[in-house]
């Protein structure tokens, strides 16, 4: 039987499975298992795989278990569909992880022929899908966006099943902050009223009005998006909580792991100083990498990424307005980026500056404009800051905040997968949708004498849209553990020219 304490791997995807256990509906998740120990059943031995879906367009966790029921579980026990999953695992070299899914429904239920065994897939969901699905009510609420947002979280419960004693973000304590990560939003007071939704459509249309705090002190402090400019604001689940973040702001985050195409495993003797081809183990596995479909620019001209117009009609003043949206001026994704560097082995990579995915020095003045809102605008007057009286004649800009921020959430939103590849690795538990990662990809072609193999272009740091953790378990000696990633940037290291070089022969110069 495999050493479950170990810190060493043993092979490839390797995984520690601490336990699968099914709980009751009244299951507490802020005591331990040993606790209840009649609140809960270990079904290890009966899973054959599970799979655990992250992604920062989705607001909530999913997943599948795939049962082989060999004693007709769900009749016994009986599962009626509000019962817990839970999973305490690890990466030999990393903590542990506990996740609290909630049975959702059965997907499908097979049993091969001259079997007696019915092989059962189950959906999973967070306890905070469960309960926003069936939560509609009207609610008004106002402050700034990332108040508002944290207020939704708190007032309808969506993080009720986290109620685990933890240090996240500098919160102690036995419940659960409303959100792990998040990016502070400008001090604009806001209100809301929403008409019979759920607490997610709220959180979604309060995104969609929500810009970055623009620190007036410096460009580039923290190296941080700010400002309208980096407008567009995702909320989503990961096993560690929830998320309200700009994309651009997403970009800017340290790699938090560092994958590359050499086949350069390092191996480690095993622990009891013995070296034979079995006693060996894989410190860092290699890595699988496949190009996705990347950019779609009719799509990306149709959602006005490029150049788009707002029209808004003043109802107050009875005024038109027009306002252009040019990429190529008024976009600044990385405004004050400073480039930095990531180790790898003993070798320090400096990243390069981040260009836009176009290069604005080739292209006209004239952009355009394929898509055109129009907003019904309300300005407010201008008040004496004392008495608080009107002056006449004076007024705010249009009250619509979709109209100030729609044209730059577009662009940032639609742009975020301009480079995407599929990046499947050893299980890495320590990573997370919203994560950066640094990819060290090789040249297609050979490189010349003097030049390194490394593809400059391609190489760098990538966010992780998505994430899809899926585990393969059967007997404690067979267990294995993969991460696969959809990794996304909507920048480019190099200038790319307005068109390519080429002969009359077809050939690219050099």
């Amino acid at each position: 039987m495999v050493d479950s304490s170990r810190t060493f791997y043993d092979k490839q995807n390797d995984v520690v499975i601490g336990g699968i256990f099914i709980a009751t509906v009244d299951f507490d998740p802020s005591k331990s298992l040993e606790e209840q120990p009649d609140k809960v059943l270990d079904i290890q031995d009966m899973v054959t795989s599970l799979s655990i879906f992250e992604d920062i367009g989705s607001h909530f966790l999913h997943g599948e278990v795939t049962i082989a029921d060999r004693i007709n579980l769900i009749d016994q026990i009986p599962l009626n569909g509000n019962e817990q999953l839970i999973v305490n695992y690890r990466s030999p070299l990393k903590s542990t992880v506990r996740i609290n899914m909630q049975i959702a429904g059965q997907k499908s239920r097979v049993r091969p022929l001259g079997s007696k065994t019915d092989v059962i897939v189950l959906r999973l969901t967070s306890e905070g899908h469960t309960i926003d699905t069936n939560q509609y009510t009207s609610y008004k609420t106002e402050g700034n966006g990332l108040e508002m947002v944290e207020q939704i979280i708190e007032t309808f419960n969506l993080n009720y099943s986290r109620l685990i004693k933890r240090q996240v973000s500098g919160f102690i304590g036995t419940g659960n902050p409303p959100l792990v990560t998040k990016d502070a939003t400008d001090r604009r007071i806001l209100n809301f009223c929403f008409p019979y939704q759920r607490p997610s459509q709220m959180i979604q249309q309060i995104a969609e009005c929500s810009i970055p705090e623009k620190d007036e002190r410096s460009s580039n402090t923290d190296d941080l998006a700010t400002g309208v400019e980096n407008a567009g604001y995702v909320f989503y689940e990961t096993l560690e909580g929830f998320n309200f973040r700009a994309v651009n702001s997403l970009m800017f985050k340290e790699p938090k792991a560092v994958f590359t195409q050499f086949d350069n495993l390092r191996i480690m003797d095993s622990p009891d100083g013995e070296t034979n081809n079995f006693s060996k183990r894989a410190e860092e596995m290699s890595l699988d990498v496949v190009g996705q479909t990347a950019f779609d620019r009719v799509s990306n001209k149709k959602f006005g990424v490029f150049g788009s117009a707002n029209y808004s009609h003043d109802i107050t003043t009875k005024r038109w307005n027009f306002e252009p949206y040019n990429y190529a001026t008024n976009a600044k994704p990385f405004e004050g980026f400073t480039p930095k560097s990531v180790q790898i082995g003993n070798k320090d990579f400096v990243l390069k500056p981040r260009k836009k995915v176009i290069n604005t020095s080739d292209l006209s003045n004239s952009v355009s404009l394929t898509k055109t809102n129009l907003v019904n605008t309300q300005s407010e007057p201008l008040r004496d800051a004392l008495s608080g009286r009107v002056i006449l004649g004076l007024n705010r800009t249009p009250g619509e905040e979709l109209y100030k921020v729609k044209r730059f959430a577009d662009s940032n939103m639609s742009l975020l997968g301009d480079t995407q590849y599929e990046v499947t690795v050893s299980g890495a538990s320590d990573l997370s949708a919203g994560d950066t990662i640094f990819l060290q990809l090789t040249r297609n072609s050979t490189p010349r004498q003097g030049e390194d193999e490394i593809d400059d272009e391609k190489s760098g740091v990538y966010l992780i849209k998505s994430i899809h953790h899926f585990f393969v378990i059967g007997s404690q000696e067979v267990q294995t553990y993969k991460t696969s990633m959809r990794v996304v940037r909507n920048f480019r290291h190099n200038n790319v020219p307005q068109s390519p070089k080429l002969d009359f022969n077809g050939v690219i110069k050099q």
